[in-house]
């Protein structure tokens, strides 16, 4: 596993129980001044078990925010180049085909995307015969690097998002971060 991908699941798992514990130390002090809530000093109490909250949340996020940023930066700059890896001679047939033909169908272009599968050199030039014949590639077809710079800037989303996060409602590590997290770890030679 990558220490990038390593030391943000830390990070996030660190400040989820930092924010979890400070929560739950508010609601403790909020149920026992609760009798007292309609009393001056119970008042001032639930005040400063507030303030003590909001002081917990954010030396937590203080804390995880340059972890966050450490561990996004080292994976942007871990991301591989593209990979060079000569096409197969069954992909150069398929490209120059395509090459040749005046029209190209949506469906032939997804078969062949799948035919050049995980090589970046190849999938780039399906791409340039595709423009040049005036269609698109679907969405869904990326280069390596495209894939990894994708669920890097997926995990920069969701570490924002946590640093939000206040306690109130449910955070869990939702299937895109997971994903993300594995496409990473894929996606750069390490």
């Amino acid at each position: 596993m990558s220490y990038h991908v390593m030391h943000y699941g830390e990070t996030y798992a660190d400040l989820r129980k930092a924010v979890k514990a400070a929560r739950a130390d508010y609601l403790r002090k909020i149920e026992r001044l609760s009798r007292y809530a309609d009393s001056e000093q119970g008042k001032k109490d639930i005040e400063a078990a507030q303030a003590a909250y909001d002081e917990a949340l954010e030396a937590a996020r203080g804390k995880a925010r340059p972890r966050f940023k450490e561990a996004i930066d080292g994976m942007r700059a871990n991301i591989a180049a593209p990979d060079m890896q000569p096409p197969t001679a069954e992909m150069l047939a398929t490209l120059q085909m395509l090459d040749m033909r005046d029209n190209i169908e949506a469906d032939e272009i997804e078969a062949a995307a799948r035919l050049c599968g995980n090589n970046d050199l190849a999938l780039r030039t399906l791409r340039d015969v595709v423009t040049r014949k005036g269609r698109v590639l679907p969405s869904n077809v990326k280069t390596t690097e495209a894939r990894t710079r994708d669920a890097v800037d997926t995990l920069a989303r969701a570490a924002s998002n946590i640093l939000q996060w206040d306690g109130r409602t449910s955070m869990e590590i939702s299937s895109d971060v997971s994903r993300a997290q594995h496409d990473y770890r894929w996606g750069v030679a390490e």
